[in-house]
């Protein structure tokens, strides 16, 4: 009975979140989709991950770049060892193609750096060569998911910029939707071309998560002139954090779970294209610009 109850109260969430979330079009599908955070430990690499391999899933031909250069960790969270990193492309002069491990769900994996500090800083030589073999190597794809990595960086902002959608993970803590705005605000000064959307994770529960999403997308709006998208959510699932630890992505492994139902409510609006329908000039108000002085507001 209790699991029974569990599937209709989340039959009904789900429900109610697309009447929240998003008006989906069929529209051009899209090829390098960037997932970066204004700040570490909001699960964003996770994320990437598990899009990623719910797009191969569905017969997508996917590759998941790890461009968090210096911290990489999705070979570790996907639990395959890679021979080869981004590493050996700048330093060995290896090609692209030749440094992909393949992944769970047939997802080739590009694998980022672990550890090495010339990487995290890399050069603007470098960075340019980097993005340029990462721009003719997405083409060859359905879908090139990039972890682009956390802040504002200069290595950050050059894959973001890259991308044709950008999805900014924020979790309802303060501090990460301070710097979820941030790294918003800093895309949209450099005229990224990418559609921004946000992705709010360990929500309570969907008002939570629409709250979140509301409260970015007003603040871009008011203060950036900047249209941003809901993509999605996640609900706080202690299962997650057990996939992390076995190392078995919940998108390949668990495909009933919570968190895999919320991927693939994701991808749907990533592959269709999304249109808010709730979150409008009406709903910003003054009471966003109280919250947005006192965080990170310098006037």
């Amino acid at each position: 009975m209790n699991d029974q109850a569990e599937v209709l109260r989340l039959k009904a969430e789900r429900t109610r979140a697309d009447e929240l979330t998003c008006n989906r079009t069929h529209r051009s599908r899209e090829t390098i989709i960037a997932v970066g955070s204004g700040k570490g430990g909001v699960g964003k690499s996770n994320i990437a991950l598990n899009l990623a391999l719910e797009l191969s899933w569905r017969g997508r031909s996917t590759c998941l770049i790890d461009a968090d250069l210096g911290m990489g960790n999705s070979t570790i969270l996907a639990g395959v060892t890679p021979r080869y990193t981004l590493g050996h492309l700048l330093r060995d002069g290896k090609r692209i193609e030749e440094i992909i491990t393949q992944g769970p769900l047939n997802l080739g994996i590009i694998a980022g750096a672990n550890g090495l500090k010339e990487l995290a800083n890399l050069s603007n030589e470098d960075r340019i060569r980097l993005s340029r073999a990462i721009s003719g190597f997405a083409g060859k794809w359905d879908y090139c998911v990039i972890d682009s990595g956390a802040g504002i960086s200069e290595n950050v902002l050059t894959f973001m910029e890259k991308a044709d959608q950008c999805l900014v993970v924020a979790t309802p803590e303060p501090t990460s939707m301070a710097d979820a705005f941030g790294l918003i605000k800093v895309l949209s000064e450099r005229r990224c071309r990418a559609r921004i959307s946000v992705v709010v994770n360990r929500a309570d529960s969907v008002k939570e998560a629409r709250n979140v999403a509301e409260r970015l997308s007003g603040l871009s709006i008011q203060f950036l002139n900047q249209t941003v998208d809901w993509a999605g959510f996640l609900f706080e699932d202690s299962a997650v954090q057990k996939s992390v630890v076995k190392r078995s992505p919940f998108s390949a492994f668990n495909r009933n779970s919570r968190a895999a139902q919320s991927i693939s409510r994701i991808a749907d609006c990533v592959e269709k294209g999304i249109e808010i329908s709730d979150i409008g000039e009406d709903s910003i108000g003054n009471k966003f610009k109280g919250w947005l002085e006192r965080l990170f507001c310098d006037g």
